[in-house]
């Protein structure tokens, strides 16, 4: 994992020259060129994330499969290794949802005194649904959101669509 850490090393210092790249030419006031840089950098990117995704793939195999059966064949929980001072436990994670059909039987059921369950549940709003919702309502119908009930902030950013 040595050749892991050199080429985060390499990156770090691409990404602080490619920075002073961008700003170079950002003075230059060639917008062409800068946009032809950003594509350049997108496609990279591209590249890179699909690495990055390689490597967390080759972590979570570890994480979640050699080192709990090692440890279990070992009858261990966790080691502690002085060499790179890290201890490392491996623990069990337990995810639970409602079944979307089974809603209102899973809200009384945790609602149930004998449950005990029934602070869990709140009353939401999915934040992706009422961003989209917002922005219709000001790009398309010209209206505002209440001001004092919503944080609200807007950004531009840029999108490239291959041409084929």
């Amino acid at each position: 994992m040595g050749k892991v850490n050199a080429i985060a090393e390499h990156l770090e210092q691409a990404v602080i020259e490619g920075q002073a790249y961008f700003d170079a030419l950002k003075k230059s006031g060639n917008s062409l060129d800068v946009i032809r840089e950003y594509v350049r950098v997108d496609e990279e990117y591209e590249r890179l994330d699909k690495a990055r995704k390689a490597l967390y793939a080759l972590l979570e195999g570890i994480s979640r499969n050699v080192i709990p059966e090692m440890l279990q064949e070992q009858q261990m929980r966790t080691v502690s290794l002085e060499d790179i001072k890290r201890r490392i436990t491996v623990s069990t994670r337990i995810s639970c949802s409602i079944l979307p059909e089974k809603k209102l039987d899973a809200y009384n059921w945790l609602r149930d005194p004998q449950q005990d369950a029934g602070a869990l549940i709140q009353e939401t709003v999915n934040a992706g649904t009422l961003s989209s919702f917002a922005k219709q309502r000001m790009e398309e119908l010209g209206l505002e959101m209440p001001e004092g009930l919503f944080k609200m902030s807007s950004m531009q950013y840029t999108s490239v669509t291959k041409i084929k």
